[in-house]
């Protein structure tokens, strides 16, 4: 114990003093980090902080080793290499700048060498799965850590409470050489902070950030050695649980909004509570009270014996942390209904287990089940309400709106416990007797939970209903059009007062209309101010890019857009939902949900790579064929416009000795030639090498049909929603091509426009899949079609 005070002494008294070195010397050699638009600090402030937490940890570290630690010579020696090389990475970053590329190159060399080095200490790596899982850690926490070196004191205090937790851990485990770094990361941490908490004289720069995430990354792995348990291996992923929740969320967003994970912007969780109104340095105190209950509550489940508990809480900690970032990226409106379904479905998902429970094992119905006592099923049920929690959470069952048709709310409900025990079934199903009675025990629960979760959200939607009706409970409204416009509403409020609307406002497209509360562009912010719920366009704009950058403002914070019937033809090709008590129209900000555009984009890979392996001797056979019979080059390539009206190269057989490829341009499809070209043009095949462009991501497996560019170019000046086909990806098959309607002329506009359109508004999962299967029933159609004829 006296040795542990020692060590804590020395680096805390070695960082008060070097620290101030630390400035000296940044200041002189111009390491400093300058103010920019996406920084928070207003002057060029030192960057050298890093090299102080070093030389201090690593005074104490080296006499902590002169006791002795038996045995972890080589991971010793492979932590003070990595510790050095990763340091002097970040120095060269702070100094001159590296690419994201070569920083990652760095930092992997890193990983290699503690785990190489660590290796002959101990570091059981014995498949390729092990060593990648665990540079992955290592990679991973230097980036976090990184990452959280955007506010003052940030970075250094997360770091410090993650010492803390392992040091408390490494106590409790017997593990001397955590202990040991535990204590002296400590001591150096908080002696830095005197002079990095707000205003921060002194930053830990790139070197200091990745150097800490380093060394907490070996902590976990050298704890790791000892507790392999999947149990075990969960409190260092707690501890740090924190630093990969702000990476996983900035990586999220960024990658949602199709921009560069190692851009630095003001993003992070700690940027986005400062934007909910919280001072910067409240904020910061915030998280580090997170972290310390983190690495708290991580020692504490160490010694629980109960490893179903651990799996439990764990579970319970990362769902915590997902609506923490749910509601930082789109602030939650309506809180307290979500609440309140979250609640009821609780409920309901218990109360439809047990009287499954009863059912099961009580009723006598299932002669062949034993009786188990329901208490032995408490752990199971606890992970049942969160898979059905979270399930709902992503199909969207907590998007709150009470004046839906309630037949539109079960068929929702229906769908998603349909998707959950269907998941369940696949998990879990095998081809016996028993895999059988599997569906049909799942199949009585889920039955169910429709029911008893049916049933209680309707009478909420009833009573909320009845609630807003009287009058307090009123939503907070902004509505978007002219003078007379709100003057006609306010009327028809007058008439309706079970819409249960308060308009706290108006806002113009008209830069001149100076009675509003603000201009179009200030929208976000002026929901945010007045805390507004919904948002009703009255009028139309301009033109129709001006409500599509309307609807888009949702995408960031959660509100409703709500729009009359009169005015739906301005909104062709987005998504929207009839609404019950206010005979209104919801628009949504997105087609798809997050995770259904990454499934969309993962099936799309899959699927083309599938069938161009199944479709392997078809390529070989018409490449031959084409030579033969047609000659030429066997590909042509043709330019389209596909999304955000960027134009790219399709491939497709040649079915013409005519077919060529103009620059600039797009021939036009010239007739067959030939017997094969004809097969290959009325079958489809002939746009079989398109997958290559879906590989590539230019194009979709499903989508909206192309068109030519000289086409897509002249139609989108006579009719400006088709510019809304270029929002998403082209389509190898699409309604287009289902429902016969292919040729790439004008004539054929019209009906292909409003094909694509009704395919934009009602994109999902399903709809895409119902195409797929449309478009595969077609193509064995013609083959068989073809055949006969022969």
């Amino acid at each position: 114990m006296f040795l542990l005070a020692g060590l804590l002494t020395l680096s805390f008294l070695s960082a008060l003093a070097l620290t101030p070195v630390a400035i000296l010397t940044a200041r002189r050699f111009r390491y400093l980090d300058n103010p920019g638009a996406r920084k928070v600090h207003m002057t060029p402030t030192p960057l050298l902080g890093g090299g102080a937490v070093l030389i201090s940890f690593g005074l104490a570290f080296a006499l902590g080793l002169n006791n002795g630690v038996p045995g972890e010579t080589g991971i010793i020696i492979g932590y003070i290499a990595g510790a050095l090389l990763i340091f002097a990475v970040g120095l060269i970053d702070d100094g001159i700048g590296m690419t994201p590329g070569s920083k990652f190159i760095g930092q992997a060399l890193t990983a290699v060498i503690f785990l190489v080095f660590g290796r002959a200490g101990g570091i059981m790596m014995n498949t390729p799965i092990d060593f990648s899982i665990a540079m992955l850690w290592m990679i991973t926490l230097m980036n976090a850590l990184n990452f959280l070196d955007n506010m003052d004191g940030l970075c250094s205090g997360i770091s410090f409470c993650a010492a803390l937790g392992y040091t408390i851990l490494g106590i409790l485990a017997n593990e001397t050489l955590i202990v040991i770094m535990g204590i002296s990361l400590m001591g150096a941490l908080l002696g830095f902070m005197f002079f990095n908490l707000n205003p921060a004289r002194i930053f830990l720069g790139d070197a200091g950030s990745m150097f800490l995430g380093y060394t907490l990354g070996a902590m976990g792995i050298m704890f790791a050695i000892s507790h392999p348990t999947p149990q075990d291996l969960l409190i260092p992923l707690l501890i740090m649980s924190y630093p990969f929740f702000d990476i996983s969320f900035v990586t999220f967003t960024r990658f949602r909004e199709g921009r560069s994970v190692a851009q630095p912007g003001k993003d992070h969780t700690s940027h986005r509570l400062v934007n909910l109104g919280i001072r910067s340095s409240k904020a910061v105190w915030g998280i580090f009270i997170i972290c310390l209950v983190l690495a708290i509550l991580s020692n504490l489940l160490f010694l629980s014996p109960y490893s179903n508990w651990k799996l439990i809480v764990a579970a319970i900690i990362a769902l915590l942390l997902l609506v923490l970032g749910i509601h930082l990226s789109r602030r939650f409106a309506n809180i307290k209904e979500k609440l309140l379904l979250v609640a009821i479905d609780i409920i309901g998902i218990n109360a439809a287990f047990i009287i499954y429970y009863l059912l099961r094992f009580q009723s006598g119905l299932f002669a062949t089940s034993p009786n188990i006592p329901m208490e032995d099923f408490v752990p199971a049920v606890i992970w049942i309400v969160f898979y059905w929690l979270f399930l709902f959470g992503i199909l969207g069952q907590y998007e709150f709106l009470w004046d839906r048709f309630y037949r539109v709310e079960l068929v929702r409900l229906i769908k998603s416990v349909a998707a959950g025990i269907g998941i369940s079934i696949l998990l879990s199903f095998d081809f016996s007797t028993s895999g059988l009675n599997l569906i049909l025990h799942l199949s009585i629960y889920g039955i169910l939970v429709i029911l008893i979760i049916g049933m209680l959200r309707g009478c909420v939607l009833y009573a909320l209903g009845s609630y807003y009706a009287r009058g307090p409970g009123k939503r907070r409204t902004i509505l978007i059009g002219s003078g007379d416009s709100m003057q006609w509403f306010d009327s028809l409020c007058a008439e309706k007062p079970e819409w249960a609307i308060k308009v706290v406002g108006r806002v113009s497209f008209e830069p001149s209309d100076t009675e509003t509360l603000g201009r179009i562009d200030e929208l976000a912010h002026l929901i945010k101010n007045h805390r507004v719920s919904d948002v009703i366009i009255l009028e139309p704009g301009k033109d129709t890019d001006a409500l599509e950058n309307i609807v888009d403002v949702g995408n960031s914070i959660d509100v409703q857009f709500r729009i009359f019937p009169q005015l739906k033809n301005y909104i062709r090709g987005m998504k929207v939902e009839t609404l019950y008590r206010t005979a209104m129209l919801k628009i949504y900000p997105e087609r798809m949900r997050t995770w259904e555009w990454g499934l969309k984009r993962l099936t799309d890979l899959l699927g083309s790579i599938i069938m161009l392996i199944l479709g392997l001797p078809l390529l070989l056979i018409s490449a031959i064929l084409i030579k033969i019979n047609i000659g030429g080059s066997i590909l042509v390539y043709h330019k389209y416009m596909g999304l955000g009206q960027k134009i790219f190269n399709i491939p497709v057989f040649r079915v013409s000795r005519d077919d060529y490829r103009e620059e600039g341009s797009c021939a036009l499809k010239t007739p067959p030639q030939s017997a094969w070209g004809k097969f290959l043009r009325a079958t489809g095949v002939e746009r079989f090498p398109m997958l290559f462009a879906v590989l590539r991501g230019k194009m979709a497996i499903i989508g909206p049909d192309p068109d030519p560019i000289e086409i897509a170019i002249n139609l989108a000046a006579s009719n400006p929603l088709y510019a809304r086909r270029w929002e998403v990806k082209p389509g190898l098959i699409n309604m287009a091509r289902v429902a016969g309607v292919s040729s790439a002329g004008r004539e054929t506009s019209s009906q292909k426009l409003e094909l694509d359109l009704k395919y934009l508004e009602n994109m999902s999962t399903l709809t895409d899949t119902k195409i797929f299967l449309s478009g595969m029933m077609r193509f064995w159609t013609k083959i068989l079609s073809l055949r006969n004829q022969q």
